[in-house]
């Protein structure tokens, strides 16, 4: 199918997670539309993995738009955003 609302090309999201030089692993990475809070968004559309023992992450098939990087440490649940 070819529509403008299924778009066959999608890109990928890559990056490393650090605090101070120290790689952040097993965090929550969160690619959703620019809100102030993830959890309450229930239009658009939402990506999310885990971070590497290296602090990387790679986040798939994302479509083209506007979004804000939202990231859950495994030790503490206190969100971070980025965008």
């Amino acid at each position: 199918m070819q529509h403008a609302d299924y778009p066959i090309n999608r890109g990928e999201v890559k990056g490393r997670l650090l605090q101070g030089q120290k790689p952040q692993a097993n965090a929550r990475v969160i690619l959703a539309a620019p809100h102030h809070d993830w959890q309450a968004q229930a239009q658009g559309y939402m990506y999310s993995g885990r971070t590497q023992a290296d602090g990387t992450f790679s986040l798939n098939q994302v479509r083209a738009g506007h979004y804000t990087l939202y990231v859950v440490p495994d030790d503490t649940g206190s969100i971070v955003t980025g965008k």
